[in-house]
């Protein structure tokens, strides 16, 4: 009986890792899709960012190259900064000691194969 008990809360336990599996995978997606754009009052400035507040697209009324140029060196800026924070992390953390990389294991070694990615 009491084997039974077990079984069950942990078919429990993984169905309830299952969804937050699948709920983190969807709002990371979701995320990852997320734009948000501004005007400015006089309609001569148009922002678009991304979910961190990264610069994806900008519109200069009356110069669109120097929109495009400005929107290159941000892109370049943020990738720079991003490396620059992986390279201090990668300093202090274990190797494969992020998130994913913990959860691919756990469902690695559980032998799951319908794990949501």
């Amino acid at each position: 009986m009491e084997n039974t008990a077990l079984f069950s809360r942990f078919e429990d336990v993984h169905a309830q890792y299952t969804r937050l599996r699948a709920g983190v995978d969807a709002l990371r997606r979701d995320l990852e899709a997320m734009e948000v754009t501004v005007r400015s009052p006089d309609g001569m400035v148009t922002v678009v960012v991304g979910p961190q507040g990264n610069l994806k697209h900008l519109v200069l009324q009356d110069n669109e190259p120097l929109a495009a140029l400005i929107v290159e060196a941000m892109r370049k800026a943020e990738m720079l900064a991003a490396d620059a924070v992986r390279e201090r992390l990668t300093q202090i953390l274990p190797d494969g000691g992020g998130l994913d990389d913990v959860l691919r294991r756990h469902d690695e070694a559980m032998g799951y194969s319908d794990a949501t990615r």
